[in-house]
This record gives structure tokens, C-alpha cells and sequence, in this order.
């Protein structure tokens, strides 16, 4: 039995935390034919998913605002991303809420309809079969293309007899976009080119300048792109492609502004907000990436797509602020960082953190020179992963184990995870976020292996001056690496032992104490706080400085 052109052999659902609308769209589908016994209701987010799981829906009508929980949006979105909507559901939008905000996020998820209420039985009677009529003579070839079966569907394609244009149109983007995931561009865009000026014209558009985009014909897709600006409903997808294309060639401030562009118009999509956050850190602009990770943040909440991760990562650039923002700022950055702990600890549980938890904590203590702690959590993450069986980190993890170990001076431990995160980057599906994190990731260890080789000339300088007694001239330099953090704990020694022969006369006692304590406080656990070098060193200045607390027993 088919009524309205939707298959009445399956059920319907109605999703609306309204009991009125909920009771009123029955009513009108009642009245359309559909068997009462087939009409399902769901109050919001959960048991919507719940029915889903459970039900191969025909027709599902969403509301937006579902209460406190997840909204229309970000429901539509999770049973799509999860297939538990059958690729001929027909699925229709009616919500009260007409912003542009709302609408431009609901068409971004390709809703076969979008009606405003109050909703009234003639409107629906009208648009109800308009809208579903493509669906329902494309419901074969759209389960097989859901599926991605794409020489299949081709082949049915090619087979099919279908006589309405605009289906016949759709049908032939479908083998289009078929054609490109089996890699057959030329062919692909030969099909593409002849529906330009159709009822799919900008679909269409978009579809040509990502093939071209994807055989590096970046100016001619940039170009193709753009012309897409204008459309109101997919303008946001045009300025997310070209910041894809632009990322592509490392373009990363052009990147930038076209993501930028394309969030102020259509900000749900989240896939935007973290190649936003991935664009600003390949500029290694640390600060606007923080701020950005609480906009993806507070956008995701709510939804399938909030993780953990996000609150990790922008812990991991927090202590990366520490160590390359100026030193007056380290503290302030190492107390965000206690603070995004206090979040997860409340949000998740242990296990989805635990692990990236304690990198975290061994790089802070890193910086606040407590070698002994940073090697304790350093120690505990490796035994973490050695006693659990199956252990998958995540990207973000890998590149947090890349940096500890770096600081931790692992160098076996840190190329292993480099080469492991290169590898979960070529695999991530966020293709602008891909370009954005893997530039960043190398420019940190850029910098940080720069790092290293500045700290060996200010080692091999300050061993000269101690050669000729310049020993105020080797504090003065030692100094300025321990002011942005550059100091190890040879260069410790080095330090402790100079301001037993000589310190400038600029120094006070004060001064001289508070850096005698902190590398003191470095030394702790490595291997040169158990040679003589840091005992003799420790002794004369405890004499030196009337300070008890500087002394070591062997």
C-alpha cells in the first residue's frame, strides 16, 4: 500500500518534545492513510535513536528544539553518521524555529523538506508527496549507493528507466559521485559537466571543483568553488571547500579566512570548527587555537560528536603556550591547564583520559622543573600501555607521547610516535584539520629540535667561559636559558657548579638562591644528581648561601 508515495508498509515517526505537535502530526498523517498502528512517537533525542535501532522508518518528521538534550540537528547528524536512517527514509524538517542559523545547518544535512509551524493538514497534504516522490523512485539505487556499492550502482544507473527529469538528473549525479569514490575522475566529470545549468546546478558545481581539487588543479577548483558563494543553502560548503583547497597547498592563512567564512554562515557543522583549530595552529597561533577548541567546545555539547579529546588537545597546547609564549605567561598557562584536568575528570570517565592524562602531567612538571614527577607520570604512561592489551591511542595521544618523550630526552620512544602519529594523520578524515595538525606537528618539533641544538652551542660556550674563569659571563648565559626553559640537566649542573666559583654583582643572594633551588629541583631523579660534580656543588653552596635545604647526602 502506498500513500503519499511513501512506502505506508513501514512505520513513521514523529519527533517532537511537544505532546500537542506530537498528537497533531498523528492526526494529519491519519488522516493521509498511514495505519495508526504504524505511527511512532519520540520526545527527543534518546528514544528517537532508540526507535531507529529498532525500526526501518519510511517517513520521520523532526523537530529542532528537543529540550535540554540534543536538538534536531544534532540528531539528524548522528543517525545518519551511524546509519540507522535507511538511505530512501524520507526526511522532513518541521520546526518553529526559521532562523538562518537553524535552516542553513538543517539543509546542510540534505532533508528531503523543511516546514515551518504551525503545520496545518493541507500544507502537509501538499508537500508530503513532493517531497518524497525522488526518494521513492530512487529508493534501489540510493540503498545501494548508502551502502557504497559503487559499480553496482552504475550499473543501475545504466539500466534504469526512469522518465521524471529531475530524478533522472539525480540519479545521474549519483553515478557521478559513484564514478569519483572509485577514483574514475575523467569520467566522472564528463557526466558532471553535461548537468551544469539542471536542477542540481550547484550540487553539481561543487561536485566538479572537489574532482578537480582532488587532481591538484587547485586554481581551476578554487575558481569553480567560489562560483558556489552566492548560493544561499551551500555557500558555507563552497568556503569549506576552498579552504580545503588552499590548506592542500599550504595556503594556511587563505585557509583560515575561507573556514572563518564558512562558520559565520553555517556554524553546526563541527568538521569546521576543527579544521579551524587545526588552520590557527599550523599558523602556530596557539592562543586563537585555544579559544576556537571552546567554540567547537560548547558547539558539540550535546552531541555524538563531543569527545574528550578536544578538552586533551587544548591541554596540549596550553603547555605548548608555556613553553613558547613568554616566560611571564608560563604560569597562567600551567594553570589552565589544571583547570581543563578539573573539567574531563567531571565530564568523562578515567578511562577515555587517563592515559593522555598522564603525558600531560609529566610535561607540566617538566616545565616546572620536577624531573623526579615528570619521570614518574612519564613511567606510568609507558606502563599503562604495556599492561593493557589492545592499546589504540588516538592521534592527538601520539602526538602528546611524541612531545613528552622528546622533553624526557626518549629518543627511541619519541621517533616511534612520531612515525605512528604521520601515520593516524594520512588516515584522518578531517582533510583541512589533516593539513593543519600534520604542519603543526611538524613545526613543534621543528622548534623543539632547534631548541636542543641552541642549548649544545650554550653549553659548549659556558664550558669555554668556565675554561678561562669567565664564570660570570657563564652564569649570565645559562640564565637566559633557564628563563624560556631551555636548560636540561647537564646544563643544570653546569649551572650549579658555576655559582660555587662566581656570580655577576648584579646578583643578590636572593636571586642566586631561587636559581640554585630550581635546578636543584631538576636534577632530581637524573642521572647527575647522583654524581660527586652535584654533591661537592650542593655542599659549597649550601655553605655559601646559609642554606640547609641545598644540601645532598651521597
Amino acid at each position: 500500500m502506498q500513500i503519499g508515495t511513501v512506502d505506508s508498509s513501514r512505520p513513521v515517526l514523529i519527533v517532537d518534545d511537544s505532546p500537542m505537535y506530537r498528537t497533531a502530526a498523528k492526526g494529519m498523517l491519519q488522516r493521509l492513510g498511514y495505519p495508526i498502528q504504524r505511527i511512532d512517537f519520540a520526545q527527543d533525542a534518546k528514544e528517537a535513536k532508540e526507535r531507529c535501532r529498532d525500526q526501518n522508518y519510511a517517513l520521520v518528521l523532526f523537530d529542532y528544539n528537543l529540550g535540554k538534550k540534543a536538538n534536531g540537528y544534532q540528531l539528524i547528524d548522528e543517525l545518519q553518521h551511524k546509519q540507522l536512517l535507511s538511505p530512501d527514509c524520507v526526511v522532513i524538517i518541521v520546526t518553529g524555529d526559521g532562523t538562518p542559523e537553524v535552516v542553513r545547518g538543517f539543509m546542510e544535512l540534505e532533508p528531503d523538506g523543511y516546514l515551518l509551524k504551525p503545520l496545518n493538514y493541507a500544507t502537509l497534504q501538499t508537500r508530503l508527496p513532493q517531497f518524497s516522490a525522488m526518494k521513492r523512485q530512487l529508493t534501489d539505487l540510493l540503498i545501494i549507493y548508502g551502502n557504497k556499492h559503487y559499480e553496482t550502482a552504475i550499473k543501475h544507473v545504466d539500466e534504469a528507466m526512469y522518465r521524471d527529469e529531475d530524478v533522472i538528473i539525480k540519479s545521474q549525479l549519483i553515478k557521478a559521485k559513484s564514478l569519483a569514490a572509485l577514483g574514475r575522475y575523467d569520467e566522472s566529470r564528463n557526466i558532471l559537466i553535461n548537468l551544469k545549468g539542471s536542477s542540481e546546478s550547484a550540487n553539481v558545481q561543487l561536485e566538479l571543483a572537489r574532482i578537480t581539487h582532488l587532481q591538484r588543479q587547485y586554481k581551476q577548483a578554487l575558481y569553480m568553488a567560489s562560483e558556489v558563494k552566492k548560493d544561499p543553502l551551500r555557500s558555507a560548503k563552497a568556503f569549506e571547500l576552498c579552504s580545503e583547497i588552499y590548506s592542500a597547498q599550504s595556503q594556511f592563512d587563505e585557509a583560515l579566512e575561507e573556514i572563518e567564512s564558512a562558520i559565520k554562515i553555517s556554524p553546526k557543522r563541527l568538521a569546521r570548527h576543527e579544521a579551524r583549530v587545526a588552520t590557527q595552529l599550523a599558523l602556530f597561533d596557539l592562543v586563537s587555537a585555544t579559544a576556537s577548541l571552546k567554540s567547537l567546545q560548547a558547539e558539540a555539547r550535546n552531541s555524538f560528536r563531543d569527545s574528550v579529546h578536544y578538552y586533551l588537545l587544548q591541554a596540549s597546547i596550553q603547555i605548548d603556550l608555556a613553553i613558547f609564549d613568554s616566560p611571564s605567561a608560563k604560569e597562567s598557562n600551567i594553570a589552565g591547564v589544571a583547570r581543563l584536568i578539573e573539567q574531563w575528570r567531571q565530564l568523562y570517565t578515567r578511562e577515555q583520559y587517563k592515559g593522555f592524562e598522564l603525558l600531560i602531567m609529566s610535561r607540566v612538571f617538566k616545565i616546572k622543573s620536577d624531573f623526579s614527577k615528570s619521570r614518574h607520570y612519564f613511567d606510568s604512561y609507558m606502563q599503562l600501555r604495556n599492561e593493557t592489551n589492545n592499546y589504540e591511542p588516538s592521534l592527538f595521544e601520539l602526538m602528546e607521547l611524541a612531545k613528552a618523550a622528546l622533553a624526557m630526552k626518549e629518543q627511541e620512544i619519541y621517533q616511534t610516535a612520531v612515525a605512528q602519529a604521520i601515520k593516524a594523520l594520512n588516515q584522518y578524515p578531517n582533510v583541512t584539520a589533516q593539513n593543519g595538525f600534520a604542519s603543526y606537528f611538524q613545526q613543534y618539533r621543528t622548534k623543539r629540535e632547534q631548541i636542543e641544538v641552541q642549548l649544545k652551542k650554550i653549553k659548549e660556550r659556558t664550558k669555554e667561559y668556565v675554561a678561562h674563569h669567565h664564570f660570570d659571563k657563564a652564569a649570565v648565559l645559562l640564565s637566559k636559558a633557564l628563563k624560556t626553559n631551555t636548560l636540561d640537566s647537564e646544563a643544570c649542573l653546569l649551572m650549579l657548579e658555576v655559582l660555587t666559583r662566581s656570580w655577576p654583582p648584579a646578583w643578590t643572594r636572593t636571586q642566586v638562591s631561587k636559581i640554585a633551588m630550581i635546578c636543584k629541583d631538576h636534577l632530581k631523579g637524573s642521572p647527575q644528581s647522583k654524581s660527586q660534580a652535584y654533591f661537592r656543588a650542593c655542599e659549597t653552596l649550601a655553605s655559601q648561601l646559609n642554606m640547609n635545604e641545598l644540601k645532598e647526602t651521597a
